[in-house]
C-alpha cells in the first residue's frame, strides 16, 4: 500500500510536467519495464497507477497502467489525476525533518529583520552564507 501511495504521489507531482513534454520515442533504457510494472497489479492488488521518470527536468518516460474506473474499465494514462488525500502534510512535514538535519533553523530569528524572505533557504541562500 505504500508503494503505491509513492507512486501515486509520484504521479501527482509530475503530472503538471507530463503535459508540457513532448513526446519522444521510447527510452532504450526502460526497454522491460512495461511487462514488470504491469505485473505489479496483481502483487499490490490494485486496479491501477501510473508512472513518470524525470530526467534534467525532462520527462522520458510516462505510461498508465491497469484502470482508473475498474467498474467501467477506463484506463490509467500518464495524466490521470489521483486523489492523494491528506498525505501531503505527511511528505511535507518529512522533507521539513530532513531540511533540518541539514542545517535549516526553525527557531533563528535573526533573519526576521532583515529583508529576506522565509524561503531563501529554498533557493540555496543558506548555503551560500
Amino acid at each position: 500500500m505504500k508503494k503505491l501511495l509513492f507512486l501515486l504521489t509520484l504521479l501527482l507531482v509530475l503530472t503538471p510536467l507530463s503535459a508540457q513534454s513532448k513526446k519522444e520515442k521510447a527510452d532504450q533504457r526502460f526497454s522491460g519495464i512495461d511487462a514488470k510494472l504491469q505485473s505489479l497489479l496483481s502483487v499490490w492488488h490494485t486496479p491501477g497507477f501510473a508512472v513518470a521518470v524525470v530526467e534534467k527536468n525532462k520527462i522520458v518516460y510516462a505510461k498508465g497502467f491497469g484502470f482508473r474506473d475498474y467498474e467501467k474499465k477506463i484506463p490509467v494514462t500518464p495524466n490521470t489525476l489521483f486523489a492523494i488525500g491528506s498525505c501531503t502534510k505527511a511528505f511535507t512535514s518529512s522533507l521539513l525533518g530532513i531540511l533540518k538535519n541539514e542545517n535549516l533553523h526553525f527557531d533563528n530569528s535573526s533573519d526576521i529583520g532583515s529583508g529576506r524572505r522565509h524561503c531563501d533557504w529554498t533557493f540555496g541562500w543558506m548555503q551560500s552564507q
